[in-house]
């Protein structure tokens, strides 16, 4: 198992930056990256917590893993969390706003990004039709 970890001492884009560079030179990441490819970020999002909270991932972080997976050619990149508890859109976007991941859309999609909305609403409709099913449902049990 190759392993990694590469200390940095602030939250500094420049010094963020350069830990990124050497965290995946490490793992040989670039080797598994292709043009075509979409790469979604998942940050740790448990909240609407400012940055300065030391509560969430750093947006600077996810700024230099986007970046560095920009500068290697892959153009599709995704920030996507959700946060535990109930799914709302309005609550999801006051987190991506509040945790400062919005402000990333030139370098990601953020917060009302459809990938993440309309994988949690399919999940949801799968989650209602399994119900309809258990329930005896034949219209459902169609699916």
């Amino acid at each position: 198992m190759i392993e990694s970890i590469v200390r940095c001492d602030n939250y500094d884009q420049d010094a963020l930056n350069a830990a990124v560079e050497r965290h995946f030179a490490a793992l040989n990441v670039e080797a598994l990256l292709r043009p075509d490819m979409r790469v979604v970020i998942k940050p740790n999002l448990v909240g609407a917590r400012r940055p300065e909270a030391a509560a969430t991932t750093h947006p600077n972080l996810v700024r230099a893993v986007a970046v560095w997976l920009h500068a290697r050619g892959v153009q599709s990149v995704v920030i996507c969390d959700s946060p535990g508890g109930l799914y709302a859109v309005a609550p999801l976007q006051n987190i991506y706003a509040v945790t400062g991941m919005k402000a990333l859309s030139d370098v990601a999609g953020a917060a009302d990004n459809p990938v993440c909305i309309g994988l949690t609403d399919q999940l949801d409709a799968l989650a209602a039709a399994l119900g309809e099913i258990a329930r005896g449902d034949d219209a459902a049990a169609a699916l």
